[in-house]
């Protein structure tokens, strides 16, 4: 896979061609870097969202909840969020391909 274009959205984060996203937030040690998944539900309302993604309306503690955008991780640099951003998308390309060649 080519490598990954991205657009400054803000001041604190930036999207790829592919939808990934990185984010980033000052705390008490300094900044952290934010890895995005691509949106799992594009086109959905943001109240249709746990329908779509076969949600239910409790879970149990621990238990994982689906969401629109899957964290990737969190990183000391931006170069890291973008790194893992790419690996992502490379698996979902990988994926797809697979899946078409059957």
């Amino acid at each position: 896979m080519k490598d990954l274009t991205w657009i400054e959205r803000d001041r604190y984060s930036q999207r790829a061609n592919t939808g990934h996203q990185v984010s980033a937030a000052k705390g008490a040690r300094g900044w952290v870097y934010s890895a995005w998944g691509r949106n799992r539900a594009p086109g959905v309302h943001y109240h249709e969202v746990p329908d779509a993604l076969g949600a239910r309306e409790h879970y149990r503690r621990g238990e994982h909840v689906p969401q629109r955008f899957e964290c990737l991780g969190h990183f000391a640099t931006a170069a890291e969020a973008r790194a893992a951003c790419a690996a992502d998308a490379a698996s979902i390309a990988e994926r797809d391909e697979t899946e078409a060649s059957r």
